[in-house]
């Protein structure tokens, strides 16, 4: 649905919400989950440290992308370090957005629960 309104998105220049939230949600956690995993296995002997930039770059957005979908593996997971497994961990029980076939609560509903207690800090009703 999702990917359906972003097609038509140049007709008539609005997402609905569900799709703005599917989309924000998505990005920011592959952009949190590779900057984790770059910066905590770059110096890891066992993961990346031994590749080059490009390949460490790649490396790490994939896994990000991967833990919340299909659950492939290009790093060796036994070496990663506890840190990484911990983000890995909470990344799959995220999981994909709505109508895929990745398993987790689903990207929106993490959403609707981050804005849920940021509202809430806030002192917002609704």
């Amino acid at each position: 649905l999702v990917l359906l309104e972003l097609f038509q998105y140049g007709k008539n220049g609005t997402l609905s919400l569900h799709a703005k939230l599917t989309l924000k949600i998505s990005l920011i956690l592959i952009l949190i989950g590779f900057i984790i995993i770059f910066f905590i296995e770059s110096n890891n002997p066992s993961t990346l440290r031994d590749l080059s930039f490009p390949e460490k770059i790649y490396g790490s957005i994939f896994q990000s992308v991967t833990a919340r979908t299909a659950g492939f593996n290009t790093l060796h997971i036994g070496s990663m370090q506890n840190a990484t497994l911990f983000l890995i961990i909470t990344l799959m029980f995220i999981g994909a957005s709505p109508s895929s076939t990745g398993g987790g609560v689903k990207t929106t509903t993490f959403g609707l629960l981050i804005l849920y207690v940021w509202s809430s800090l806030k002192g917002k009703e609704e």
